[in-house]
């Protein structure tokens, strides 16, 4: 098994213990401003109720996107990661 791979196992069952699921998950994410990830990233969440939250950083260089999803199952916010984790650049808190 490699690192990624146990990182991710032990993120699902960290998701897991901490709260009832499905249910909402707070995600949050720093992009450059000049980046097309900002759409990328919000085009992962197609639900209406979904709150999507964005500022930027006190030079303009960043963006900070704070995305409230509903609905959310350990195995959805593990694969969302892991899709945002493809995007150079991109900063996951």
């Amino acid at each position: 098994m490699d690192d990624a791979t146990a990182y991710y196992q032990e993120f699902k069952a960290k998701l897991t213990d901490s709260q009832p699921w499905p249910g909402p998950y707070l995600y949050k994410f720093i992009v450059k401003q000049q980046s097309n990830h900002l759409s990328v990233i919000k085009a992962l969440f197609t639900d209406q109720s979904t709150e999507i939250t964005e500022r930027k950083s006190s030079k303009g260089s960043y963006r900070s996107l704070s995305i409230l999803a509903n609905n959310q199952t350990p195995d959805k916010v593990v694969e969302i990661y892991k899709q945002v984790k493809q995007l150079k650049g991109v900063i996951i808190l």
